[in-house]
């Protein structure tokens, strides 16, 4: 076998190796109904959320073909709808822990405020997992079963409450955003091509030597 055959294979095995990092994906799905408060004020009312299977995703497990959950993350989006005009409207929105999840988390309060009109929506939360998420903090997985956790609907209460000024309504919305991985024992599309390419180069490799 010669120098840029042996390259060849080199590479092909780098990329087999690679593969499987191209399959994370995620996963957003909102909970319903939103809980929406007159005057700004009331609660607590529930939002159902669903499971990362009945939400559009696969299978859950360690198997072939199935996902496996690496890490979920929750986003609380507060808001209020035509605050006084002048002076400060400020509105908190709190959103209890989630009935499923074993996180070390507290209630999550969501503060919106502005000057008049309608506020700009606010937005943080939890996760859990090895991937952190943009406008979450860390809560640890106390049970570590983060592809049960995935597998079971669950339940979010939400109240709202005025700090100062007056609004006509508030708002409180969940999204539940699900990363994982397909796990694979056969070739994927990508997997073939880089494979195909390989051998190719091979056999052109190999028929250059023959005809000389």
């Amino acid at each position: 076998m010669s120098i840029t055959q042996k390259i060849f294979l080199a590479a092909l095995v780098c990329c087999l190796m690679g593969a499987s990092s191209m399959f994370g994906a995620q996963l957003n799905a909102f909970c319903l109904p939103t809980g929406t408060f007159a005057g700004g004020t009331g609660g607590p009312t529930s939002e159902s959320c669903g499971s990362f299977t009945t939400d559009g995703g696969g299978t859950i497990g360690n198997a072939p073909g199935q996902d496996t959950i690496t890490a979920i993350s929750i986003y609380f989006l507060a808001d209020y709808q035509l605050g006084l005009t002048s002076g400060v409207n400020q509105v908190e929105v709190t959103f209890a822990i989630p009935s499923l999840y074993t996180w070390n988390a507290s209630p999550t309060t969501c503060i919106v405020s502005g000057t008049g009109g309608n506020s700009s929506a606010n937005s943080c939360g939890v996760f859990s997992g090895s991937v952190a998420a943009p406008g979450t903090s860390s809560s640890s997985d106390t049970d570590g079963t983060l592809n049960t956790d995935a597998a079971t609907a669950f339940t979010v209460a939400v109240s709202s409450v005025v700090d100062s000024g007056a609004v006509q309504t508030s708002s409180g919305d969940i999204i539940v955003s699900y990363q994982y991985t397909l796990n694979s024992s056969t070739p994927e599309p990508a997997t073939l091509g880089l494979v195909g390419s390989a051998l190719l180069g091979l056999g052109l490799l190999t028929r250059k030597r023959l005809t000389r």
